[in-house]
């Protein structure tokens, strides 16, 4: 489980940017940037985004979109455009995945909470 160890966010959310700097567990620390370009409440986010450690000065495209369900739920479709394949296969060599997934999960688990607090 990684956790953020500093976060750095300036100018507020639209064109904001953040950096942060994740650490592993065993003392090793990956820096990241994440700027704001779009954002439409309560259906769109849009960012670009740099891994550090993967492609210094680089950036990928995030788009994540939400979508209400019955029942109260949100179905989230996050989307990540790569400059190049290479780019893509690096940043799934790299456990990535596994991070995103841990997050969603750990998002999962907070949106619960406040549900439960909610009522």
């Amino acid at each position: 489980m990684c956790s953020t160890k500093r976060y750095n966010f300036r100018k507020g959310i639209f064109g904001g940017e953040g950096h942060y700097w994740p650490e592993e567990g065993q003392g090793n620390e990956y820096g990241s940037t994440e700027c704001i370009r779009r954002v439409k409440k309560t259906e769109l986010i849009s960012d670009t985004f740099n891994y550090e450690p993967i492609w210094p000065r680089r950036e990928l495209r995030e788009t994540l979109r939400l979508e209400e369900l019955e029942g109260g739920k949100t179905k989230i479709t996050s989307t990540s455009y790569y400059n190049t394949i290479e780019d893509l296969e690096r940043m799934l060599q790299s456990g990535m995945e596994a991070g995103a997934i841990e997050t969603f999960d750990r998002l999962d688990e907070l949106l619960a909470k406040m549900h439960k607090r909610r009522r």
